[in-house]
């Protein structure tokens, strides 16, 4: 039904509950924004078929467990921003596959690892 949207920008309405898995069903999205609700749980596994993403937003949810792997495949993904949040696993090494991606913010959140021989793949970037 909505696999045209190109633009979801439903941040700051205090949204809560899971991140829907239809979200993964979106593959025209190049926008997601979804900051500041109050989103749980886990992020869906089909993120990764939303394959035009430019911009993903899941900032000040109370977002739990790892950064699906699926989102390192998204190739025009420029702008990554999981901060405060209570991711708590490795911080995956495959953001270096991310070429186009310009920042990357997941501060306030309890990942770990270590990522410095991969993120110089990252040509473009630009914050960290």
């Amino acid at each position: 039904m909505f696999q045209k949207i190109q633009y979801l920008g439903l941040g700051g309405n205090r949204l809560s509950g899971d991140i829907p898995a239809f979200i993964g069903n979106l593959s025209q999205l190049y926008y997601l924004g979804l900051s500041e609700n109050k989103l749980e749980g886990n992020i869906p596994p089909n993120i990764g078929n939303c394959q035009k993403l430019e911009y993903l937003n899941f900032s000040q949810n109370d977002l739990r467990g790892s950064i699906r792997l699926e989102i390192f495949s998204i190739s025009p993904l420029s702008k990554l921003d999981f901060s405060r949040n209570m991711l708590n696993d490795r911080l995956p090494k495959e953001v270096g596959m991310l070429k186009s991606i310009e920042g990357v913010d997941v501060s306030e959140n309890r990942l770990f690892g270590d990522i410095l021989g991969t993120i110089g793949e990252c040509r473009v970037l630009q914050v960290l």
